[in-house]
């Protein structure tokens, strides 16, 4: 969770690395970024430590590595 408190300490030279413990849309991780490039600061790469997986031939303990699209509300 991100709070206002946290937020006007960062500056665009922070670097963010955003972490959950299980994703499934990632619409979470692209709110936070979206909240965080409001305030100025860009977020590099997150982490996650499951993904809820529908296909049963994909692991949901795996690495998969995706590009969070712009989050739009």
């Amino acid at each position: 969770m991100i709070l206002g408190d946290q937020l006007k300490d960062l500056d665009e030279s922070t670097n963010v690395l955003l972490l959950d413990d299980v994703t499934t849309s990632g619409g979470h991780l692209k709110a936070c970024a979206a909240k965080l490039k409001k305030a100025g600061v860009s977020v590099e790469l997150c982490v996650c430590g499951g993904k809820t997986v529908y296909d049963q031939n994909q692991r949901a303990f795996s690495l998969y590595e995706y590009t969070l699209d712009e989050h739009k509300p």
